[in-house]
């Protein structure tokens, strides 16, 4: 009767079971729909189970567990309830598990009566055990059952073998959720109170002492041990927050800072962190944690202005606490932010700091972290030696070490390097190492962004089959954590693959979706690549060549606000492209882009040498050094006023034509 390991029964995580996965139809293949379907039928032999029948039959199964005499009871109400009322009401409560409509013997016409039958059996020590288990969400560990419950092994066992407990390899234990609730109804309020105070601070501990080892060789295991105990953690946040104990809220939500981020949690840890916050705003440690992954969830969600602010008020008080190694990683979080925004001196200067502050601790890992963000700073500002020079220091200690975690994120950015070099097959290689790693950790939210890279990467070597399958596995993930950007990468990504498949309309649809994103959430990468694929497929369609040209200036002025030197040679490029009637512009903003590119030494860009030709064939050899040599002696700065001059003088001429 309490077979808590129950019938099979369809799954309700998310992980198992996705939407699409399984159909109604195909619910009657488990053991515990058949159950319940042959109960009903005994006391309503005319019901009939359709689609819409089968989910609700579903639902009642997950609702009871599999558990059988539950089953029994439930169905006993199918001659005056339909499957879809008794799912309602078993969401509600368990009242339905009592009833006189069954064939059962009366002495099971009652599951609360049968549990109080079976506790009255058990020895104080197994009751003691068996109410203190309540307190659990999503079972316990071994160490964890034995340590709240103030009992030993063989007692658990006890238990597991009379039913009343399951056991979850490998040493894992759970109740059923019907027992838990009588079971909790015995559960003294003094022994409640004990035992939630030693659930608290167990569960506080060992992510105390877990969460350091995401940055070690065991990140895998780690991840996967903290996933288990995630119900728990929850508990203990919710626990804390009801009793408004702002210590234990504000200090378990700094400690589960890596965990939300790595599982793309932002929502709810954001909502806890925010939550713990509000209980008591005293300068302390523990808040000085908590504003941090405040902080970082809210940057997730690409709230930048909110999460500056939150930085700061951590930073400060970090530094009042002389805690050197939170004030490192606070520094390198505004390093990372500035990178973003394009504020790429400011962020320079922040990471220089953190670096020399990192220099002084004993932990290698920090060192690590900010060699790489200010990679990240050079790679933007087009220096690629000193950017390749960071990334190779920390990619270094992170070999040494087995930082798995910073190890992935350090193979992808020096792919970018690579990939701008020329160096593609090299870089796809440092690609496939971060997925490998990342799905190793079973990181979801941190797989979008390789996934994403490898896509875009394998379009350079024309592989667009590849391409797309990267890209969409990355947009979906995305989404599902919902990583703005992301989903506004991989969208304008798609789009110049389009673009450049001459597939222009479905170009048009995908960049105008990823600018809306981009202007939305200041991503001015993103927005750079979705005004370059209008300009280009607008003006191919000769659909809207005023609006064309629109979105080359945008482009143009958004690459001189982030001085992205390598966006401004290769929008150049594209913009020359369209000027077919303007061949001595054409070969200045090429003659541009050249320079540009030798300053960032990289490989010359394939579209230059057929539009020389072209242009070459339209200008005499005076006009043609003449422009050439122009475009080489522009400086960053020069170069983009001429562009925008251009595209004005053309707009002009347009508008004139079109009267």
């Amino acid at each position: 009767l309490f077979d808590v390991e129950g019938l099979s029964f369809p799954q309700t995580n998310s992980d198992l079971y996705l939407p699409g996965e399984k159909q109604a139809d195909d619910y009657s293949t488990y053991d515990a729909v058949e159950m319940f379907i042959n109960a009903a039928k005994r006391v309503a032999p005319k019901l009939t189970f359709g689609e819409a029948e089968l989910s609700y039959v579903a639902q009642i199964c997950q609702q009871v567990e599999g558990l059988p005499l539950a089953l029994e009871l439930a169905a006993s109400w199918a001659k005056t309830k339909s499957p879809e009322l008794i799912a309602q009401h078993l969401k509600q409560d368990f009242s339905l598990l009592e009833t006189q409509h069954t064939e059962l013997p009366e002495r099971h016409r009652n599951l609360k009566q049968v549990f109080e039958t079976t506790w009255s059996a058990l020895s104080k020590k197994k009751r003691d055990t068996l109410a203190r288990f309540t307190l659990f969400r999503g079972g316990a560990s071994l160490e964890a059952a034995e340590t709240i419950t103030d009992t030993h092994f063989s007692i658990l066992l006890s238990l597991v073998n009379e039913s009343l407990l399951k056991r979850l390899p490998p040493d894992r234990f759970d109740i059923h959720e019907l027992l838990k609730q009588y079971a909790t109804e015995h559960l003294s309020l003094t022994a409640r109170e004990t035992s939630s105070d030693r659930y608290c601070h167990y569960y506080l501990e060992f992510a105390k002492t877990q969460t350091p080892l995401l940055h070690s060789e065991d990140l895998a295991e780690t991840s996967t041990r903290l996933k288990l105990e995630q119900d728990n953690f929850r508990a203990v946040l919710d626990y804390a927050l009801i009793t408004g104990n702002a210590r234990l809220a504000q200090e378990l939500c700094g400690t589960l800072r890596n965990v939300w981020l790595s599982n793309g949690q932002a929502a709810e840890g954001l909502k806890y962190t925010e939550e713990a916050l509000a209980l008591d705003a005293s300068p302390s440690w523990e808040r000085a944690r908590a504003l941090r992954t405040a902080a970082s969830l809210t940057l997730l969600v690409a709230k930048y202005e909110d999460g500056e602010k939150l930085l700061y008020e951590s930073l400060e008080l970090f530094k009042k606490l002389q805690d050197q190694e939170n004030t490192v990683g606070v520094l390198n979080d505004l390093c990372l932010l500035y990178t973003r925004q394009g504020y790429h001196s400011r962020a320079k200067e922040l990471g220089e700091t953190a670096l020399e502050l990192a220099e002084d601790l004993e932990d290698p890992f920090y060192k690590s972290m900010v060699h790489n963000s200010l990679g990240g700073i050079f790679l933007y500002l087009g220096d690629y030696d000193s950017s390749k020079k960071h990334y190779e220091k920390a990619l270094a200690i992170n070999r040494k070490k087995g930082f798995k975690w910073s190890l992935a994120s350090n193979l992808g950015n020096l792919s970018m390097i690579l990939a701008m070099q020329g160096h593609y097959e090299e870089a796809i290689g440092l690609i496939r190492e971060e997925i490998s790693i990342k799905r190793e950790l079973n990181s979801l939210a941190e797989l979008a962004v390789p996934l994403m890279s490898l896509g875009e990467t394998l379009c350079l070597v024309n592989d667009y089959e590849g391409a797309f399958k990267y890209l969409g596995e990355a947009l979906h993930i995305a989404r599902q954590t919902e990583n703005r950007r992301v989903i506004t990468y991989s969208l304008s990504v798609i789009a110049k693959i389009k673009m450049d498949l001459a597939e222009h309309t479905e170009a048009i649809a995908y960049a105008q979706e990823a600018l809306e994103l981009a202007r939305a959430n200041d991503f001015a990468r993103e927005a750079i690549t979705a005004h370059k694929v209008l300009m280009v497929s607008l003006n191919t369609l000769k659909q809207n060549l005023t609006r064309s040209l629109e979105h080359a200036e945008s482009a143009v002025q958004l690459c001189q606000a982030s001085s992205s030197k390598y966006q401004l040679a290769e929008l150049l490029l594209y913009l020359a492209q369209g000027l077919e009637s303007f061949p001595e512009t054409a070969v200045t903003l090429m003659a541009l882009s050249k320079n540009l590119q030798n300053e960032l030494g990289i490989e010359e860009m394939e579209m230059v040498k057929n539009d020389l030709a072209r242009c070459k064939e339209q200008l005499s050899q005076e006009d043609f050094s003449r422009a050439w040599q122009q475009g080489l002696e522009f400086s960053l700065e020069e170069g983009s006023s001429y562009t925008l001059s251009t595209i004005k003088t053309i707009q002009a001429s347009l508008d004139l034509a079109l009267g």
